[in-house]
């Protein structure tokens, strides 16, 4: 099984091509994305989103929804603890009826502080990912593996020159 996660699916539902495709290509594969519930504090967000709620509906077995930030503004993990409990709060309640059992957060820019994961965990969510680190909190299975961002050769998975095609080559094979 592929797991596999994106960053920042926000404003646009440009990036659902590119999520298919993975799926066409890679059929077991599991995602994650890491979404911005109120992209730059603009009020526009997937939540709001007709179409991608249509999408999402459709593709819920293999598609995971996770918090990367109320508004992606990368210091939002640094402000005091309870600043940060207000924003994720906030985004919970924005994207709860796309939010699954385990609810995971990814702060903007990996940027934290020594009250991230206590906010993190009192707001409601079961783990915090800063860069690689996973931070769970109870709620896993016994087993479980966790990972961020696998780097594989680029000979192996990429997007083609204008980022309209999803490649894997020889690994996946």
């Amino acid at each position: 099984m592929v797991y596999y996660t994106m960053d920042d699916l926000g404003m646009s539902m440009e990036d659902i091509p590119k999520l298919e495709q993975l799926k066409r290509k890679l059929p077991t594969a599991k995602v994650t994305c890491f979404t911005v519930p109120d992209w730059e504090m603009n009020g526009v967000g997937l939540s709001g989103n007709k179409e991608f709620k249509k999408w999402f509906e459709k593709n819920k077995d293999w598609v995971e929804i996770a918090i990367h930030g109320l508004t992606h503004h990368g210091t939002e993990g640094n402000l005091p603890y309870e600043e940060q409990c207000e924003k994720l709060k906030k985004a919970l309640e924005i994207m709860e009826e796309f939010l699954p059992a385990i609810i995971g957060y990814k702060p903007p820019a990996n940027d934290s502080n020594p009250d991230t994961i206590k906010a993190v965990f009192d707001s409601g969510y079961d783990y915090l990912m800063v860069g690689s680190n996973m931070h769970p909190r109870g709620k896993f299975k016994d087993g479980a593996v966790f990972t961020s961002h696998i780097q594989v050769p680029s000979s192996f998975m990429y997007w083609n020159n204008d980022n309209s095609e999803f490649i894997s080559k020889g690994f996946y094979e």
